[in-house]
């Protein structure tokens, strides 16, 4: 038997129910609901109901499920149940040392995306890593900068933890590249761990790699300014580098990505913070941001009015024009909104305070 996806995800959406209600037109074992349900959060569709008879029917063939399964499951969008996290969390526990480095890695993410804070689950990552024995496989320097980048978002924060990183990352920056180091200054900066010596080596290793490379993808030349400017590290000389690597993708086609505001909104932010950046490149760079307002949330363009110091140097009517915007967005909003962005406002006291 077959099971068929059409082009427009409505279609697909009519047959979500029949599929799931008569789970007989497959033989109906663990991994072949595995596949149907990473199939359908690839596709993005399935209501509601689909994903409650979906974990029904997952629970009833768990025994059937494999590790890697289970991590597939783990990466899928749906709020599954605490109950099954837990099972989710025993199978990792139990395979966490089997692992290769592609599945140690989407494990890791989907933990952290779905904030799961289980510590004996941490404890044992921290130990896959810490703990070297002859019978694990090495995780290659590649994949370990992934984790470090995702495990700057997670629960682990101690100093033992870190330096190995550090020391691991260190040996083996010549293995890395761009997005990489991207994703190792993007952690490291987030905890604000990392010797003198280990930022300037990479710091060197960045600048060889972006002097030879015309192409850097948008994400990971955003990760390394952001980085850079929370830790207001980089010489006039690096930050100039930035600066041409930031102007040519002003002028680039990647400025259709989805996430098109995050990115040229993390970018103003970072050459605000450190006040980099000569006249030419600010003019294009607030035509920029002045173009995807539309596109900014209120927090984002908080930030910005924060962050408007450089900006108005260049246009004294910068703020003003931030404030009409500002005005334009909270009073649109229906009453659940409003009170909604008023209190993330009034959560942080330093914005509050500014407007």
């Amino acid at each position: 038997d077959c099971i068929f996806f059409f082009n427009d995800t409505g279609t697909t959406e009519i047959y979500t129910e029949q599929i799931v209600g008569s789970v007989r037109c497959v033989q109906e074992t663990g991994m072949d609901i595995v596949q149907i349900a990473v199939a359908f959060n690839e596709l993005n569709i399935g209501n509601d109901l689909f994903w409650e008879k979906m974990q029904s029917r997952i629970m009833k063939n768990l025994s059937d499920i494999t590790e890697e399964g289970v991590i597939h499951l783990m990466k899928v969008r749906y709020k599954w149940s605490d109950d099954l996290w837990k099972y989710f969390e025993k199978m990792f526990l139990k395979h966490i040392e089997a692992l290769d480095d592609s599945l140690l890695i989407k494990g890791i993410r989907a933990l952290v995306f779905n904030r799961r804070e289980n510590p004996k689950v941490w404890e044992a990552i921290e130990n896959r890593i810490l703990v070297k024995k002859e019978n694990l496989p090495e995780i290659q320097p590649a994949a370990l900068a992934e984790i470090t980048m995702m495990l700057a978002a997670s629960p682990l924060k101690s100093n033992n933890l870190w330096e190995e990183l550090e020391s691991q990352l260190h040996s083996n920056l010549t293995q890395l590249d761009v997005r990489r180091l991207s994703f190792v200054v993007n952690a490291f900066s987030k905890v604000h761990m990392g010797t003198q010596k280990f930022w300037a080596d990479i710091t060197q290793s960045l600048q060889e790699q972006l002097q030879e490379e015309r192409n850097i993808f948008a994400l990971d030349l955003m990760r390394i300014v952001r980085a850079y400017s929370l830790i207001k590290k980089g010489d006039t000389k690096f930050w100039f580098l930035l600066e041409q690597k930031v102007s040519s993708l002003l002028e680039s086609s990647q400025n259709d990505l989805k996430y098109v505001a995050p990115l040229w909104v993390n970018i103003f932010l970072a050459f605000s913070r450190v006040r980099k950046g000569s006249v030419m490149f600010w003019k294009t760079l607030l035509f920029k941001i002045q173009s995807i307002l539309d596109k900014v949330d209120l927090k984002q363009l908080v930030l910005i009015i924060r962050y408007s110091y450089q900006a108005s140097q260049i246009d004294q009517n910068w703020k003003s024009k931030l404030m009409s915007e500002l005005e334009s967005k909270f009073f649109g909003l229906n009453n659940n909104q409003f009170f909604y962005q008023y209190y993330l406002l009034i959560k942080d006291p330093v914005s509050y305070t500014h407007l």
